[in-house]
């Protein structure tokens, strides 16, 4: 027999002579990647040798992507990584982020210098880790080719990984018969040549938002972790003393639910919880009172005891107990429009600000078919009359998503009722007797009707399920504002009982007031916990 190990002078496979199994070798337990990825793409970096870092950017572009990878640093979740999709080069995103850390951490430690820190005890590890992989002690393929990622020092860059971003040109030319790989169909060409000259939120154009859409879309096939949380660039984190990666892992391994989901998003109206986002008092309501009876009786391992409630379910060895509660009681709601989400009508509605994705087939086949078909739809023949309609609004990528997800969600639904039905009806033939056909339950057929403008692609080959809310917040002034104080129920309201791991709003660092406001208002919105 022969094993791959790495070969640590090449920096390649190499086969060496596995050791026989009776000499008691241990063999390593697989454990999967986690990390964080963001897109911050459509911007400009252009060669400079006059410039310290040798290339021009505009710094403004990177103040949210830098205080959003920060807080991860500073979150205490060493095990979870970070990602940054971009067009520009390594060293000219780490100079951008060198840049905003002398700005804004400069009376405190930098992420940096604990990265500084973290490096050298990784660099140990990691020759630590070669030496037993050469041994024959450790399986090569489970630790350094899928986990190699995670070991590699990165000298205190605050990304572990930069990738080039995906070209939306590319997609946007695939939209229609007449598309070229080089510049788009003419179509497109001149829409984007519109779009170009309206503005957006005063800082891009429409144009921009539209090919930034489709290169995140797009980056979405290409997670680099076996498991990745996909951020929008105004969300951060807090400080929770661990238990990120168990929650992660624990999302995508869904014990409480019948099917393992390859991506996971949070609702709408538990992102942000107000009436005009389909937010219903007296369901959440029933949702808390569920949870927290899970939580004090439930069977996962180490979940029902004193220990975790006292933590508020927050250390690596309680964490999943949230997710898994949560996952229970969603798929058990009354009243939804199809379980496990638990919106009450249909289409179902999502913010994209977190994307919890797998590196599994189904996630990719998720990823192509949501590019596809914003594409497909902002970029038809009738997009200018959409443009009319929606104005700024043109672009967005939710209405699409709520489509997809509702059809994929009813087809599930139908195909496990069908197998539910088929097993009844030959334990009636067994039996000697026929049984009537069953109703579908509610919520569970059509969809399609909801995605009016194109057929649903017909091989939707891919599952979805809700993300655990805490994964992505939104929380208003009261929390992050110094003289006002949210009361216990006001927290309550806010947060569902949820823990807090995300927060999602706008010009974060300045609404807050920097790192300081941003723990004061984590700690406020967990503070029941």
């Amino acid at each position: 027999n022969s094993r791959v190990v790495l070969d640590t002078n090449h920096n390649a496979y190499a086969n060496r002579s596995r050791a026989p199994a009776h000499q008691g070798m241990k063999r390593r337990a697989h454990v999967q990647s986690v990390g964080v990825c963001w897109t911050r793409n459509q911007v400009f970096c252009e060669p400079s040798p006059q410039t310290a870092s040798g290339y021009r950017m505009k710094m403004e572009e990177w103040s949210e992507i830098h205080f959003a990878v920060s807080t991860l640093r500073m979150s205490l979740n060493a095990e979870v990584k970070a990602c940054i999709f971009t067009e520009a080069p390594r060293e000219a995103v780490d100079s951008a982020m060198r840049i905003w850390s002398l700005r804004r951490f400069a009376s405190e430690a930098s992420p940096h210098d604990k990265l500084g820190r973290r490096d050298a005890r990784l660099k140990e590890r990691e020759l630590k880790l070669r030496s037993r992989l050469n041994r024959g002690e450790v399986d090569g393929a489970n630790s350094l080719d899928e986990q190699g990622v995670l070991l590699r020092s990165t000298t205190g860059s605050l990304f572990d990984v930069v990738l080039q971003t995906s070209d939306p040109l590319l997609h946007l030319a695939s939209a229609e018969p007449d598309g070229n790989e080089i510049g788009g169909n003419a179509s497109a060409e001149k829409m984007l040549r519109l779009l170009s000259k309206l503005n957006f939120r005063n800082k891009s154009s429409l144009a921009t938002k539209m090919l930034s859409r489709i290169g995140r879309l797009a980056n979405l096939a290409r997670a680099p972790f076996n498991i990745t949380l996909f951020l929008d660039d105004d969300t951060v984190f807090c400080e929770l003393h661990g238990g990120l990666a168990t929650v992660l892992r624990a999302s995508m391994s869904a014990r409480a639910l019948t099917y393992k989901p390859d991506v996971r998003m949070v609702e709408r109206h538990l992102w942000k919880r107000s009436a005009d986002k389909g937010f219903n008092a007296t369901s959440e309501a029933i949702r808390q009172a569920s949870i927290a009876a899970c939580l004090r009786s439930s069977s996962e391992s180490g979940c029902a005891n004193t220990m975790c409630a006292e933590a508020g379910w927050a250390a690596d060895r309680c964490a999943h107990c949230l997710v898994s509660c949560f996952d229970q009681v969603s798929a058990s709601l009354p009243g939804t429009a199809c379980p496990p989400f638990s919106q009450a009508e249909p289409p179902l509605s999502f913010n994209g600000g977190a994307i919890l994705i797998s590196k599994r087939k189904g996630a990719k086949r998720f990823a192509a078919d949501w590019t596809r078909e914003y594409v497909s739809y902002w970029a038809a023949d009738d997009w200018q009359a959409k443009l009319a309609a929606a104005g700024i609004g043109f672009a967005k990528d939710q209405g699409v998503i709520a489509a997809l997800a509702t059809t994929s969600c009813r087809r599930r639904n139908r195909a496990a009722a069908r197998k539910i039905q088929l097993k009844a009806e030959a334990a009636a033939r067994a039996a000697g007797r026929r049984l009537s056909s069953p109703s579908v339950a509610s919520g569970t057929t059509g969809g399609s009707e909801l995605h009016k403008h194109r057929p649903l692609p017909e091989g939707m080959r891919w599952t979805m399920a809700p993300l655990y809310p805490g994964l992505n917040r939104r929380l208003d002034r009261k929390f992050f504002l110094g003289n006002v104080d949210p009361s216990k129920q006001e927290i309550k309201d806010a947060t569902g009982g949820d823990r807090t791991y995300v927060v999602h709003h706008h010009h974060v660092f300045d609404d807050f007031g920097g790192i300081d406001g941003v723990r004061s208002a984590c700690k406020r919105a967990n503070i029941l916990k």
